[in-house]
């Protein structure tokens, strides 16, 4: 054990009895929303970017906040001169510049990286990083709807020395929590690895960077892909964000970009997922990441992997709408290939596939990033809902949706343009977006829930 451990409390500890953990039968969370009135999150990094001001130049974080009424909105951090205050009227965008206003973004195990925000108000809330190649988004859940426990999501490769990353927060309660790694992949795995003890003050992060060269944010016991990681915590909710600072997808093809998401929590989490090609992406590819031991998973009908906790198996090339199932909760993430492989015109992105635990009634959306982009939204449905649901008050057409063969499930994908948007129905339905540049030489791409 090295001392920045010792001075950020965190202790390498054996896992003793069985960790409380949420029900299989986890409540049914029907008022779920991503509209609320306080959130917090961290930035993570996009490519190489350290905080410096040289290179703040290059990268811009800002947040895309939107509403249906008239609020105030305080954005907060300890290195912020003053309390950043803006107001938002309904219907319309207000982006808030945050690295500008921030004098430092230190990069340690534990820190006080986390930005708070309030409103008076539902406000729906996008964390965007963008630089003049790069970009990634994630939608933040509001503070209400955090929970207990989490598996990761990244990606594997070293591609210019980028690599892995994650980020858990606690929010308004201090927090004490174990991150169960699992070694797998290109990863030998380790029989018996030990979970790292996290103690965390109110508004603290603890960061992993799973680059051997720097000194900082590095867990040597920990593989260079971070998926598959559980995290417990053992009495207070907390917050996780994954991603990668610039993967390949798949590893080897040209083209890198950002991979970020908020995770969401094993109680917002299902057995049963289906998953929409990419409009203007041929390939893409799905990784499916289990809770628990003994998940059997099941892809368009046919059994593929039986699998423990922290495994995952990946769904390497789909061109057709895919239904993943299993007799566990399981999460399931969505990932673009890059543009070298000509079926595609951007560069790699990763989403969260919505369950229908999260599935709402109504939604607002906008395009995150401020600038020129090609942005889709997908709304997953089932066929009581298709013909029911109203985009800006006009019902989409029943033979607008495609069905997922074999199943109820149906699907539509369009563009969207700027400006805010509604999308409602009487029965719940769930929706992602995602969107690529559209400037010449750019690639970027970005997907989020």
């Amino acid at each position: 054990m090295n001392s920045p451990f010792l001075k950020c409390l965190i202790m390498l500890v054996l896992l003793s009895g069985v960790l409380s953990s949420e029900n299989l039968k986890a409540e049914e969370n029907n008022n779920f929303s991503f509209s609320g009135r306080n959130f917090s999150f961290v930035l993570l990094q996009n490519q190489r970017f350290t905080g410096n001001e040289e290179r703040q130049k290059n990268y811009h974080y800002y947040l895309s906040i939107i509403s249906e009424d008239s609020c105030r909105v305080s954005i907060y951090h300890e290195s912020f001169k003053d309390t950043i205050w803006v107001d938002i009227v309904p219907d319309s965008i207000v982006r808030a510049d945050i690295a500008y206003n921030l004098t430092y973004i230190k990069s340690d195990w534990v820190n006080n990286n986390v930005i708070r925000v309030s409103s008076d108000k539902n406000i729906k809330i996008y964390c965007v990083s963008s630089s003049d190649q790069s970009a990634g988004t994630y939608t933040l859940i509001p503070e209400k709807y955090w929970g207990k426990k989490y598996i990761s999501a990244n990606y594997f490769n070293f591609l210019d020395n980028f690599f892995s990353q994650s980020s858990f927060i606690s929010g308004s309660k201090s927090a004490v929590f174990d991150m169960i790694p699992r070694f797998i992949g290109a990863i030998i795995f380790q029989e018996g690895s030990n979970p790292i003890r996290i103690e965390l003050e109110k508004y603290q992060n603890f960061c992993i960077l799973q680059d051997p060269n720097s000194n900082i944010a590095y867990v040597p016991d920990l593989p260079f892909d971070l998926s598959g990681s559980i995290i417990e915590s053992w009495d207070s909710d907390i917050a996780m964000f994954s991603g990668h600072q610039c993967a390949q997808v798949p590893n080897g093809e040209i083209g890198c970009d950002m991979l970020a998401e908020q995770m969401l929590p094993f109680k917002l989490c299902s057995n049963s997922y289906f998953i929409p090609p990419l409009p203007g992406k041929i390939k893409s590819s799905s990784r499916v990441l289990c809770f628990e031991d003994d998940s059997q998973i099941i892809v368009n009908g046919d059994t593929v992997a039986h699998l423990d906790r922290g495994e995952f198996y990946d769904i390497r090339e789909m061109t057709k709408p895919t239904l993943v199932e299993s007799n566990r909760i399981i999460y399931v993430v969505q990932y673009s290939h890059g543009y070298a492989g000509k079926q595609a015109h951007g560069d790699p992105m990763m989403l969260t596939i919505p369950s229908e635990k999260i599935y709402q009634k109504k939604y607002i959306l906008t395009k995150p990033l401020n600038e020129k982009t090609d942005d889709y939204v997908t709304i997953m449905a089932d066929k009581n809902s298709i013909g029911n649901i109203l985009y800006d008050g006009v019902a989409i057409p029943k033979n607008y949706y495609k069905n997922v063969e074999n199943t109820e499930n149906y699907f539509y994908q369009f563009k969207i343009k700027d400006g805010v948007h509604k999308l409602e129905s009487s029965v719940p339905f769930g929706i992602y977006q995602f969107g690529y540049s559209t400037k010449k030489n750019v690639y970027k791409a970005y997907g989020n829930l």
